[in-house]
């Protein structure tokens, strides 16, 4: 990981040196279909408070997911870098007269990596309106997840208590994509699939000896894998 993000790191010094030359941003969302497994049973287990369980109201639906890329336009292949960033909560809760309690979990995903874009053809012409293209993506992965318990009473009265950790991983991510001209404005659509490469558990921020565990022998990752679908739109300077 730390030589990963050492690579990465250099690669967005060279970019005031390519800002000398005709850039490219390219704004994207999407959606990300994450597994996010081992933080859904984390969940069913944080919602038995004193042998109540509580229900599920959200978990961790799909959310739209941004990134920025940045890159030189050349006839040839594309390579840039970019940053990302997406999240998705769950929450149980369980209320009546006399008061109520509710765990709330927020993970939030963060992604700084680099690109690069074959067109398909034997001689492709980065200059056409419509083209096919291959893009492989690698990143480094911050993942946070905050953890908040509540307990509230009808006088009014509320306990809370709140935790929070952190997990680093690495994430490779092929995807085909097409660009295609509306009214002179190029657009890409894409798919892709976001494989972790890594799968270090969560522990707590600053303590990396304290992992978060289902159990004794399984701690939770962060379950970042899944399938991703998403628009953006080049602007060149």
């Amino acid at each position: 990981m730390k030589s990963l993000c050492a690579l990465i790191v250099c690669l967005f010094c060279f970019v005031p040196n390519l800002m000398a030359q005709k850039m490219v941003l390219e704004p994207y969302v999407g959606i990300g279909l994450h597994s996010f497994d081992d933080v859904t049973l984390l969940q069913d287990q944080l919602s038995v408070i004193n042998g109540v369980q509580l229900p599920s109201v959200d978990r961790f639906p799909e959310r739209p997911a941004f990134r920025l890329y940045v890159y030189r336009e050349t006839q040839k292949e594309l390579i840039g870098v970019f940053l990302g960033m997406s999240s998705s909560g769950a929450r149980s809760a369980l209320s009546d007269a006399n008061g109520g309690a509710t765990v709330d979990q927020i993970i939030t995903n963060y992604e700084l990596g680099f690109f690069v874009e074959l067109p398909f053809g034997i001689q492709p012409d980065i200059v056409r309106d419509r083209y096919l293209f291959f893009r492989m993506q690698v990143s480094a992965l911050l993942s946070t997840l905050e953890i908040e318990n509540s307990v509230f009473v009808s006088n009014g009265s509320r306990t809370i208590a709140k935790e929070r950790f952190a997990a680093q991983n690495a994430v490779i991510t092929p995807s085909l994509g097409y660009r295609f001209q509306v009214k002179g404005q190029p657009f890409i659509l894409s798919a892709g699939y976001a494989l972790q490469v890594t799968n270090f558990p969560f522990h707590l921020m600053n303590e990396r000896d304290f992992t978060l565990q289902l159990n004794q022998n399984n701690d939770v990752g962060v379950g970042f894998s899944g399938l991703q679908f998403g628009l953006s739109a080049p602007f060149r300077f």
